[in-house]
């Protein structure tokens, strides 16, 4: 997603080295670490195969590496014990509030969401569903991703697979929330597609795609058919985890329209005119009294393309005149 690119801005503090900081990625007990001297490094890169005098990024230490070989080491070494089906719990504990009495006062992982709306693509008044081009933004915190980018020849930016919606699939190789459509016509892990998530030396995870979403409508603003401005909503949440673990919030303003030279219509029935976003917390339910539910709702409108109709009406009143 080439639109969002302050989302993609480096962020490193020199407190991710800290061993006193409790949220520093530590090499698993009783596993050999990475190396950090220029002699090892050299050494397993040759018996890598590789070439120690080619292309290559210079890091502080004047240690010299390809710079595809700190990738590969960079995800080996994140990856090396990371379980894509475990939610991170260290990033929820985190947020215990000490002093409470019971220290524990959770508000869940924030979920930055955002959609940017590239198209129309059909509503359906009959059938009350509207299907949505768009690109489903989401970010959020995985300290298990965070890294010192010095022991890395400076990376700030680490790349891994998610596929079929979710970072529980098959071959997705990181946890991603379950945000997902509650009023869909079809699940977005079918209509959306697969993507590569981006992970800062922070431990913020940025992840884009595109598709279509469908929805289920109770349309608004029939009445001044043809001349109608429709109102459809939107409802994103976590499926699984309640507010106590993942929490969305707006990603900015929660929405953007266009951006690109593909976006927008021409010659369309329909095209949207107006989105509003707002951050919405459903109740905790009788079995569980401290879960509320949070949601973000997209009221969207989409004027209806009236010429079409009029022409029609006046070229059919002056023929039956005339008859």
């Amino acid at each position: 997603d080439p639109y969002d690119p302050s989302l993609y801005a480096g962020h490193v503090a020199s407190h991710y080295n800290n061993n006193n900081n409790p949220y520093h990625r530590q090499p698993p007990r009783n596993h050999p670490t990475v190396s950090r001297t220029t002699a090892d490094r050299t050494r397993r890169l040759q018996e890598d195969g590789g070439d120690a005098e080619s292309t290559s990024t210079t890091t502080n230490n004047n240690d010299t590496r390809p710079v595809e070989t700190y990738a590969a080491e960079l995800r080996s070494h994140l990856l090396e014990t990371y379980d894509r089906n475990s939610y991170p719990w260290h990033s929820a504990w985190q947020q215990s509030d000490s002093t409470k009495e019971d220290g524990d006062h959770r508000t869940g992982v924030e979920v930055r969401f955002s959609l940017n709306f590239h198209k129309v693509h059909k509503l359906n008044v009959a059938e009350s569903t509207a299907h949505l081009v768009v690109w489903v933004r989401m970010q959020w915190n995985d300290p298990r991703l965070r890294w010192d980018p010095a022991e890395f020849g400076n990376l700030t930016k680490a790349y891994f697979w998610v596929q079929d919606g979710i970072g529980g699939g098959e071959v997705s190789e990181v946890w991603t929330p379950d945000i997902y459509l509650w009023n869909q016509e079809e699940s977005m892990d079918k209509t959306l597609a697969d993507a590569y998530a981006a992970a800062s030396p922070n431990g913020d995870v940025y992840w884009s795609r595109p598709g279509l979403i469908k929805a289920t409508c109770k349309f608004r603003g029939l009445g001044s058919f043809p001349f109608d401005r429709l109102g459809c909503e939107l409802e994103f949440g976590s499926w699984a985890y309640s507010g106590l673990y993942i929490r969305p919030v707006k990603m900015g303003d929660g929405f953007s329209i266009g951006g690109s030279e593909t976006a927008g219509q021409s010659f369309a029935e329909f095209s949207l005119v107006d989105v509003f976003v707002h951050e919405y917390v459903y109740p905790p339910f009788p079995a569980a009294p401290e879960e509320d539910w949070p949601v973000l709702i997209y009221e969207i409108s989409c004027q209806r393309a009236s010429k079409p109709y009029v022409r029609g009406h006046l070229l059919l009143s002056v023929m039956l005149n005339f008859c």
